[in-house]
């Protein structure tokens, strides 16, 4: 319930929505992370969210998910609720990479540090953002670098070391700003 400290996300809800849409999904629902829907634990999620709100019936789950009031929900206790309640699930085995399991928080950090080989890797494609685009002071483009402001952060490229990734951090840029 605080949204400053919130993971960036990986990918937008369009780009989610056309992913989906491209792998055959008919619809998808988006629901709100309200303080009530905070509030509820793991079986009332799914029982009163999930089957009574949106009719699942095929229910499918990371290895290592948690979710409820303290994430105290798990594939286990969701096992049980199929078998007591009647609907099918399937629990996806970890995506590894050298035998270390993909996770979000590890993409997050390899983008912060400017290893997008490795972000690329664990998305299986390029990271990207976007962002609204506004006029700078004009001094980029005296240095031979494009940059791009944008109100969130500012990435810049050319052939030199500069800093240009959302942390600050220094590397060599490549390609243009996305």
């Amino acid at each position: 319930m605080n949204p400053s400290a919130a993971p960036r996300l990986l990918t937008l809800s369009d780009e989610k929505r056309a992913r989906a849409a491209a792998l055959g999904v008919e619809r998808v629902e988006v629901v709100a992370f309200t303080p009530e829907l905070a509030r509820l634990g793991p079986e009332e999620f799914v029982r009163d969210v999930l089957r009574a709100r949106f009719g699942v019936q095929h229910l499918v789950l990371g290895y290592d998910h948690g979710f409820g009031r303290g994430r105290s929900g798990d594939v286990e206790m969701v096992r049980r609720l199929a078998r007591e309640d009647g609907f099918a699930m399937d629990v996806v085995p970890a995506v590894k990479d050298d035998a270390q399991p993909i996770s979000s928080s590890l993409i997050r950090t390899a983008v912060a540090h400017g290893d997008l080989a490795s972000a690329e890797r664990g998305l299986g494609r390029p990271y990207s953002l976007q962002a609204v685009v506004e006029r700078g002071a004009g001094g980029a483009g005296r240095s031979g670098c494009r940059r791009s402001t944008s109100r969130h952060r500012t990435r810049a490229s050319c052939c030199r070391r500069t800093a240009c990734m959302p942390c600050g951090s220094r590397s060599r840029a490549r390609g243009t700003a996305a």
